[in-house]
């Protein structure tokens, strides 16, 4: 397992024999509220997560859940999520535990980080992260199982019209983990 140049904490790639057969790429970003986070923090923001019913209460929405919920383009203050943006692994190298090893080590550069940070010697961003998530296209049987069975992360909300290169449906799962 190696690391990605360009941020070698977040994106990292898995070699054989000289070869790269598999890459991840996350990215800290803020947590943007919708009715899975709203309930995964308990927090009081249902002010800011508004019914399908009452739509003109809310300014700026990129989507619509299936409960029904505007997922508006706003975050929980100071939460942070480590955000996978991408997972590959070719196919004759799956099965081996490749992706399982690219994930968990970003859990553990997380874990680490933390550690540190505790300390006074970590990142701030990393002290402020709270979970881990990705979208999942919701035909993706084998992403999501791997994600909730080898990693304990749950299946959130679906995203509607979330992908927009003609892929059908252009939907997906939010799949997350609290850290």
């Amino acid at each position: 397992m190696q690391r990605g140049k360009d941020n070698e904490n977040l994106c990292k790639y898995a070699y054989y024999h000289g070869f790269v057969i598999g890459a991840i790429c996350t990215r800290i970003e803020p947590i943007p509220i919708s009715s899975s986070t709203a309930s995964f923090y308990d927090e009081s923001i249902s002010s800011v997560t508004e019914t399908r019913s009452n739509p003109t209460t809310t300014t700026a929405t990129t989507s619509t859940s299936e409960s029904g919920k505007i997922i508006p383009s706003s975050s929980i203050p100071n939460k942070k999520r480590l955000y996978i943006m991408t997972l590959g692994v070719l196919a004759a190298y799956r099965g081996y535990g490749v992706g399982e090893q690219l994930v968990q080590s970003i859990i553990d550069y997380y874990e680490e980080g933390r550690k540190h940070s505790f300390q006074g010697q970590g990142t701030q961003d990393l002290a402020q992260v709270e979970e881990i998530s990705l979208h999942v296209h919701t035909s993706n049987e084998g992403a999501i199982r791997f994600y909730v069975e080898k990693f304990g992360f749950q299946k959130g909300d679906i995203i509607r019209n979330y992908y927009t290169q003609r892929i059908e449906p252009p939907d997906c799962f939010l799949l997350y983990k609290k850290l």
